[in-house]
């Protein structure tokens, strides 16, 4: 093994203390308060902090402050950057090299986001910039670089990428086996084969996510790509004890994850969405509307304190109850909705003409209209000054100005804009009432006033 491999090892063993279960980098979920939540109670053993922005990094304070929230309880950490330069990113990760175990940038965002600002999965083509940001930053500062990535569609091109990556410099990489475009409706299953090609590629530390729901899950992703660990993003969002044998009920869960945040305050707006998560099979349930409108209009966290124990309240003796009746909990194919689970995403049903083949209306324009939404049916037959339009917006001719190209007021009284009107009414001491300039008139209250005082 070579130097690079053996420290690489090393960082895995002693800096993340061999670590198993990871909670991965969430925007705005994998928050102090939430890190603490699966490290306290539900055997996590590392965490990522969420996405953060290297450029918003160094410039803003307050920015920087909130994304370096942690306590000496929070580690092993990983921090996570977003950028596509590397002296940004040096400067970044020099600030935040104390503060954490590792720095990884984020190669595997495929949201729109990610797009707009050339990040995440959308950097994965430019292999010559990827290269020198990690050769640059592993070379200057003395903390672990990791890569956290897609897959691409080919199987070669993705093992060839992590190669790249192991040369560069980094540490570890963390791979989802999923591609960028396999995302929202189209997200699909994880391929682990990949994961296990990339692992067997390179001398390196791996990690593995995707696919993992339940603990059986954890084990068979361990057993089939033999990486040194695995992480998870939404199955930990909605059930927080999914590395552990536990079945717990969701109020308990989200009681001991408010208590954290009123010690680690972060934006409502976090909790809020953790609160949706843990609550969601409740929440599908009609029987709950009214708890879930509180939650989503709720602005202080006294309201969803509230909301868990009404939860509590509804279904707490039902919980205890079954609890007796059922010797065990993993046995059971279908769990109650007051028991933390996973999210089963729906799979995606014809891809290829979804993405490929646009849909043709197979009845006649005046049939159509009984399907569509009140707001299409209103815009198809809008009226614009007293004229139906079922194509196009009318839009009325504009006169412009005599003076300029601009458009002239409309109740201009020297038919010209209000920019030109302005200049005249001043340099001629003249009235408009179209555009409400007096010249005219206060000059003559000034002369009436000398006059009083001369008299």
């Amino acid at each position: 093994m070579t130097e690079h491999e053996v420290k690489a090892y090393e960082f895995w063993r002693n800096r993340l203390q061999e670590c198993r279960h990871i909670l991965a980098p969430m925007v705005d979920q994998s928050e102090l308060a939430f890190r603490l939540l699966v490290r306290q109670y539900y055997a996590i053993e590392c965490c990522y902090t969420p996405m953060i922005n290297a450029n918003s990094f160094i410039k803003n304070i307050k920015y920087r402050k909130q994304s370096l929230q942690t306590t000496p309880e929070d580690r092993p950490l990983i921090l996570q950057f977003c950028a596509n330069n590397s002296d940004v990113l040096l400067e970044a990760s020099r600030i935040a090299a104390s503060h954490c175990d590792a720095i990884d940038i984020n190669l595997g965002c495929p949201q729109s986001v990610a797009k707009r600002g050339h990040y995440g999965a959308f950097l994965m083509d430019e292999w010559d910039l990827i290269y020198d940001m990690i050769n640059r930053v592993s070379r200057e500062i003395q903390i672990p670089i990791t890569c956290k990535i897609r897959i691409f569609p080919e199987m070669d091109k993705s093992v060839a990428f992590a190669q790249m990556l192991e040369k560069a410099g980094v540490s570890m990489i963390c791979v989802h086996g999923r591609r960028r475009d396999q995302k929202g409706p189209l997200t699909g299953r994880a391929d682990w084969d990949y994961i296990k090609a990339i692992k067997n590629a390179v001398k390196i530390p791996v990690f593995a996510n995707g696919n993992i729901l339940s603990l059986n899950d954890v084990h068979n992703c361990l057993a089939q790509t033999g990486v040194e660990a695995v992480i998870s993003a939404e199955g930990l969002l909605h059930n927080p004890a999914l590395f552990t044998d536990k079945r717990v009920p969701i109020w308990t869960v989200a009681e001991q994850y408010l208590s954290l945040a009123r010690q680690h305050p972060c934006p409502i707006s976090f909790i809020r969405g953790h609160i949706f998560k843990f609550f969601y099979h409740c929440f599908m349930l009609s029987s709950n509307e009214d708890q879930r409108e509180r939650v989503a209009k709720a602005h202080d966290m006294t309201v969803f304190e509230e909301v868990t124990q009404e939860l509590k309240t509804r279904y707490e003796e039902i919980y205890e109850r079954e609890a007796k009746e059922t010797d065990n909990w993993n046995n059971c194919t279908t769990l109650p909705p007051y028991i933390c689970q996973p999210y089963l995403r729906p799979e995606p049903k014809l891809v290829d003409q979804l993405t490929t083949t646009k849909r043709v209306p197979e009845c006649e324009p005046e049939e159509c209209k009984i399907r569509l939404s009140k707001k299409k049916l209103k815009r198809m037959n809008r009226v614009v000054s007293g004229v139906e339009v079922n194509d196009e917006k009318v839009v009325p001719k504009r006169i412009l100005c005599a003076l300029c190209p601009n458009p002239k007021g409309e109740k201009c009284d020297f038919n010209i804009c209000r920019t030109c009107c302005r200049k005249k009414t001043f340099a001629e001491t003249l009235d408009c009432n179209g555009h409400k300039f007096q010249m005219k008139t206060r000059f003559s209250k000034k002369c009436q006033n000398v006059n009083t005082l001369n008299t």
